[in-house]
This record gives C-alpha cells, sequence and structure tokens, in this order.
C-alpha cells in the first residue's frame, strides 16, 4: 500500500507513468531512513507495542542529524532534476502536474526560493505516504466487515454522481461517503499525537500557565 499510494504522489507532482524499478529505488530511500531511526524507538516498544503501528511517522523526526542530512540531499537530489526538466518543458497557463503549478505560481513571489519548492515537495511524500496508505488499509479493513455500508457508499455515488469520476466538487453532494471516511479516520487513528507547536504568548488556559515558546503537543488519540 505505501508503494501503491508512493506511485499516485509521484503521479501527482511528476506526471509520470508507474516505473517499478524506479518506485523501487524511491521506496528504499525511505526505507532507508525509516529503519535507521527505528533504533531509537526499538527500546520503547516492549512498553508500548503501539509504537510500531506509527514507526514511519516518527522515524524522520527522530533521525540523527548526519542521517536526516544524507537523506534530506538524496531526496532533493530527486526533486532538483524533476524541476530543472519541468523548466525546461513548462508552458505558461497550462501546469501538468503539482510541480508546473508550483513553479508558475511562485513565478510572481519574490520570497518562494527553491528550497521551499524542495521542502513542499518533500513534505508532500512523507506526510502523504504513511498516513494515507495507513488510511486506505483501515478502510478497506473496516468495510470489509460492514458490507452494508459500502452499498450505501455505492447507490450514493451512483444517484447523485453517476458514471463519471468522483471529484472535490462532489464532496458537498455525498454526506454519508464523506461521514464515512471521518468515521474510519476516528476509528482509525492512525497518528496518536499532532507534530510539536510552542505558544507565540503567554497563555493561562483552565488554570495551568504556558509561557511563550511553550512546547504544545495535541493528544489526537484522546479527541477521537
Amino acid at each position: 500500500m505505501d508503494t501503491t499510494v508512493e506511485a499516485l504522489n509521484s503521479g501527482l507532482a511528476f506526471r509520470q507513468r508507474y516505473d517499478p524499478e524506479q518506485m523501487k529505488d524511491f521506496m528504499q530511500l525511505f526505507d532507508t531512513a525509516y529503519d535507521a531511526s527505528w533504533k531509537g524507538i526499538r527500546p520503547f516498544y516492549f512498553l508500548f507495542p503501539g509504537l510500531a503501528r506509527f514507526r514511519k511517522f516518527f522515524s524522520l523526526i527522530l533521525l540523527e542529524k548526519k542521517e536526516k542530512d544524507e537523506f534530506r540531499y538524496q531526496l532533493f537530489e530527486i526533486f532538483k532534476k524533476s524541476i530543472d526538466e519541468h523548466r525546461n518543458t513548462m508552458q505558461a497557463g497550462q501546469p501538468r502536474d503539482y510541480i508546473d503549478a508550483l513553479l508558475e505560481e511562485s513565478s510572481s513571489m519574490t520570497d518562494f526560493k527553491d528550497e521551499d519548492l524542495l521542502v513542499t515537495l518533500m513534505d508532500l511524500f512523507i506526510g502523504g505516504t504513511e498516513l494515507s496508505s495507513k488510511t486506505f488499509v483501515s478502510a478497506l479493513c473496516l468495510l470489509s466487515q460492514h458490507v452494508e455500508v459500502q452499498e450505501k457508499m455505492a447507490n450514493e455515488i451512483t444517484t447523485l454522481v453517476g458514471s463519471r469520476n468522483v471529484t472535490l466538487s462532489d464532496k458537498q453532494s455525498l454526506p454519508y461517503v464523506e461521514a464515512t471516511i471521518l468515521e474510519i479516520m476516528r476509528l482509525s487513528r492512525v497518528i496518536t499525537v499532532g507534530l510539536p507547536h510552542a505558544v507565540t504568548e503567554d497563555v493561562v488556559f483552565k488554570g495551568f500557565s504556558f509561557p511563550k515558546n511553550t512546547m504544545v503537543i495535541s493528544n489526537i488519540y484522546g479527541c477521537l
């Protein structure tokens, strides 16, 4: 499922057809980084087995600086080649994919640099692979146990959309499909906690004092 989602991301960003060998190399780069960082989590696995579900999500955060820099360098080299190819072949007003759209949009922005584009692509592949694949797996698992829900979703789509492909603009017209997706995300809980943030000013909340720059991590598991 990871490879499938990565192929979808690749098509979105690079308009590339699925290339098994290329995708294998691409996923190997991520797996190497994940495995290197897992050694920092492994001692806690025996106390908290559930951590294994979120190994890849936390792994890139926990990588040592040298390993993280190497991963970033190799990933950026792949992106840079594609960005250069896009710049040489793109046509104004006719974006072919995500990179074309970003390059065209950023052409009028004085503070948008190539590094911003590289980081944006990295976010797409890192955040969009593991979490998306886990959500898909959860959806398959849950829907296989509730065939009646599958049928209701299919009927709503057939009735309101017809035979054409579903688009984001159909979201408001498919309340049952939308509710099912949200419930799958709630039940699967693919993330237990949010990424670290910091308060921008002194805050008092329910009697607790949070000085400026205090790190705050949301308990997504508890909320769901």
